[in-house]
C-alpha cells in the first residue's frame, strides 16, 4: 500500500510535469480524505485562475477521479 498526498493525485489526473512517473504506483494507493477536496479545489483553480485547461477537461478530470475512486474503495 502506497499512501499519497493530493499533490500526487493533482499531478496524475491533470498530467502535469512528470506525472507518467506516478502510474504505476497508482494501482494501489491510498488517500486521507481531504485529498480529495483538494484535488478539487485543484481543478477548479486550474480552469479559473490558471486557465490551464478548460471546463470540459476539468469535467473529464474529475470523472476520472471518480472512476478511480470506485475501482480503489470499493
Amino acid at each position: 500500500m502506497i499512501v499519497v498526498d493530493a499533490s500526487i493525485l493533482i499531478a496524475f489526473f491533470l498530467r502535469e510535469e512528470g506525472w507518467n512517473e506516478f502510474t504505476r504506483h497508482m494501482v494501489r494507493t491510498v488517500s486521507l480524505d481531504h485529498a480529495v477536496k483538494e484535488f478539487y479545489n485543484a481543478v477548479w483553480k486550474a480552469v479559473s485562475i490558471k486557465k490551464k485547461i478548460d471546463s470540459e477537461e476539468a469535467l473529464r478530470c474529475v470523472s476520472l477521479l471518480k472512476k478511480y475512486l470506485d475501482k480503489t474503495c470499493s
